[in-house]
């Protein structure tokens, strides 16, 4: 790994990574998204990954990616309002082309319901919720949640492309309704400097606040075993904990070590 200068940080850049981000096909130069955006490099990441499809988001800042009369998106990028689930799923009743939800975590659990009408119709799409936690101080992932429905759901982080690649694809070759849930840190929400977006995201997956997992068929198998990071240290490196209820985050403590306890039964 190549390592630079970043914010006066020493930051491990991941070869995939530095590849996708110094490719112009996904995204055309000149965006409105904020430097450092996690959901950004997420889409990317995801579109990397496909090659092609139509794009169906819910409401929020990615909207900004087709400001009128721009679109900086290199594949059709429909605005759904908050209800991504239910229009995607239209779309595909009517198209051969590949259907990728993008869905925020507020917009993903107002509109669950639709996602479980996507997955008993057997909608082919592919709904990728990006969580930049806006929902709360510490918002979970869903995925175990839709599991017991969908054929296939998995969580992701933008700080391990690889494994977010190879979920992209496989949820390709899959058929029905797939779901994916990508870790995406926001610099202005959570309290980073805007280089850090990986760093952090990397930290939540090594602490196991954020742990990396595929459920198959009901099978579910552990993509990234956690280091020896302890998850004091993702509380400590945002700000937005610097003010929070110690009991809050003792409770989200707790939470994180049982749902790491839940994955390896």
């Amino acid at each position: 790994m190549e390592i630079e200068e970043v914010a006066e940080e020493k930051v491990s850049i991941d070869p995939i990574l530095k590849e996708i981000l110094e490719n112009g096909k996904t995204f055309i130069t000149g965006n409105h998204g904020c430097i450092g955006c996690g959901e950004l490099l997420a889409l990317k990441i995801a579109l990397h990954a496909v090659g092609k499809g139509i794009v169906v988001h819910s409401s929020g800042e990615i909207a900004l990616l087709a400001k009128y009369p721009n679109s900086y998106v290199s594949v059709p990028f429909v605005g759904a309002g908050r209800n991504a689930a239910a229009v995607a799923r239209a779309i595909s009743k009517n198209t051969s082309d590949l259907v990728i939800v993008y869905a925020g975590d507020g917009a993903t659990t107002e509109h669950l319901e639709s996602i479980m009408d996507a997955v008993r119709s057997k909608s082919n799409i592919i709904y990728v919720c990006y969580n930049n936690q806006s929902t709360g101080i510490y918002s979970e992932s869903l995925a175990r949640v839709i599991s017991r429905y969908a054929d296939y759901a998995a969580t992701a982080s933008i700080s391990h492309p690889s494994d977010f690649i190879k979920k992209m694809k496989k949820a390709v070759s899959l058929s029905g309704t797939k779901y994916i849930e990508v870790l995406t840190p926001c610099p202005d929400k959570w309290g980073f400097d805007t280089s850090l977006s990986v760093e952090i995201a990397r930290t939540a997956v090594e602490s196991k606040a954020w742990p990396l997992y595929e459920v198959t068929s009901g099978k579910t198998e552990i993509n990234s075993l956690p280091t020896s990071v302890a998850v004091e240290n993702y509380f400590s490196i945002q700000r937005r904990f610097a003010s929070a209820d110690p009991a809050e985050i003792e409770e989200a403590k707790t939470r994180i070590s049982k749902i790491w306890k839940s994955l390896q039964q």
